[in-house]
């Protein structure tokens, strides 16, 4: 069996470009960085502050990040990725990388000064003709690899948000609603193809340093312009969400870790997720069973639904990027403040300090967590990663967001930062496990543990120039 690629439909949309639109230069520093890129060949897609589409190019998931860099390049190949890495280095040019552009700390974002690789036009997919692998480019979404994948009988681990760049959800671990029986996004990487600082471009793979860094940390040692990931077969699933009365809030999520703590098979991937629906307090557990079993599976929701009051329940037969479609968040771009703490359990304190931050949200306000229940094949020690917390835990996605009112991010920082110091208030919060989810006034260290000065030791070997 020959190998197989995405279609047209599974693919980013190509930016259309005109040098002579969209290069024109107006400053020095455009012009330098503009002149070191001319001569890639096929011509490489320079974008300047003059450009039509630079608005455009430049948006951000989190409305909040309004970037403007000198230049952003588009690459098609790797080849060109590799010119605007040694361009960088060269002119002493600030880089930074983007494909789906969801980091809501702007680290995609790029800086006044500085130099913007857009990977979302090196996003091929291709299928090995074994079918037990995919070679995923990397400016590739979630969406679009589920789909082909799907598509095929087929899944590897993903995310809940299809918008997201697969790549970089998955070089810095890759939570996601099934994660205790695919694994976490670094566990399925069998290569990659990186470019590093220098412009070499090398190749990670086997049980080489690099790629033990770049599951993990991928995005702090060069560009991955390509992944290798392990695919494996998927029909349709069993997900939805089980909603439970508010005021059981304390006996469902205490419920919930009693069955954790009985154990649970790998296909049982379940998420908690708290917000306000018509001005209430609502507490939903997602379900996802992947296996094909869906006798043993509808077993163990009824298992869940035990756990409370059942309010409403549309958990069915489905499939995984359908499931993924209704996770979702709908709106392509939105003021957001997201906070990522942790903890081992759930415990009467813990739940206590949950209860409180939930009643606090303003009413009207769509803030909300979503709380990852790690265990099965997502803490499995991976001795091949650089990745750290393998033991099971509770991951919160604390998300403060509104679509139209900027002016009242200050009200959503109070609500976010409040419910995790509440959290840390009962001494139960773990140093930070996931650095994606890291604010940039957090000690990236502590996330990597005892693996953190082995890391620094590969930086500063691949990174030449310090680009």
């Amino acid at each position: 069996m020959a190998s197989l690629t995405a279609p047209p439909s599974l693919r980013n949309p190509t930016n259309p470009f005109s040098a002579s639109a969209d290069s024109q230069t107006r400053t020095a520093a455009e012009q330098a960085l503009v002149q070191a890129l001319t001569f890639t060949t096929p011509p490489l897609k320079l974008y300047t502050r003059a450009s039509p589409s630079f608005p455009s190019l430049c948006r951000l998931f989190n409305a909040q990040l309004t970037p403007s860099p000198l230049l952003i390049a588009r690459p098609q190949t790797t080849a060109q990725t590799s010119a605007v890495l040694l361009a960088a280095r060269a002119t002493a040019t600030p880089l930074a990388v983007r494909a789906g552009g969801h980091d809501v700390w702007g680290r995609a974002a790029g800086m006044p000064d500085g130099l913007t690789l857009d990977l979302r036009e090196l996003d091929g997919i291709t299928l090995s003709a074994d079918q037990k692998s995919a070679a995923v480019g990397g400016g590739v979404t979630s969406r679009h690899l589920v789909a082909f994948l799907e598509g095929h009988g087929l899944a590897t681990a993903a995310g809940a948000e299809g918008g997201v760049g697969w790549t970089g959800w998955a070089l810095w671990g890759g939570y996601g609603p099934a994660a205790a029986f695919t694994g976490l996004g670094v566990d399925v990487m069998l290569g990659a193809t990186v470019v590093l600082g220098d412009g070499r471009v090398v190749e990670a793979e086997g049980d080489s340093e690099l790629l033990w860094g770049v599951r993990g940390a991928g995005p702090a040692l060069g560009v991955v312009v390509e992944t290798r990931v392990r695919v494996v077969p998927m029909g349709r699933i069993l997900a939805g969400f089980v909603r439970f009365a508010w005021g059981e809030v304390e006996g469902v999520l205490m419920g919930l870790q009693e069955v954790l703590d009985r154990g649970v098979p790998e296909a049982f991937c379940v998420q908690v997720r708290a917000r306000l629906t018509a001005g209430e307090p609502d507490l939903g557990v997602s379900f996802c069973w992947p296996d094909g079993d869906f006798v043993e599976g509808r077993r163990w929701l009824e298992v869940v639904r035990g756990l409370g009051t059942v309010v409403s329940d549309n958990v069915a037969e489905t499939t995984f990027s359908a499931f993924q479609a209704f996770l979702s968040v709908p709106a392509p771009q939105v003021n957001v403040v997201s906070r990522g703490p942790a903890i081992s359990r759930f415990t009467p304190a813990a739940v206590a300090a949950i209860k409180d931050g939930v009643d606090r949200i303003p009413p009207t306000r769509p803030y909300l967590f979503f709380a990852h229940i790690a265990h099965g094949k997502a803490v499995q020690p991976n001795p091949g990663s650089c990745f750290a917390t393998r033991k099971p835990h509770i991951l919160f996605h604390v998300s403060a967001m509104n679509k139209h009112e900027p002016e009242m991010m200050g009200e959503a920082i109070e609500w976010a930062d409040g419910f995790v110091d509440g959290l840390k208030a009962t001494g139960e919060v773990l140093p930070p496990v996931y650095a994606a989810f890291m604010g940039n006034d957090e000690a990236v260290d502590e996330s990597y543990g005892e693996n953190w000065e082995r890391l620094k030791a590969l930086r500063r070997e691949v990174d030449g120039g310090g680009c």
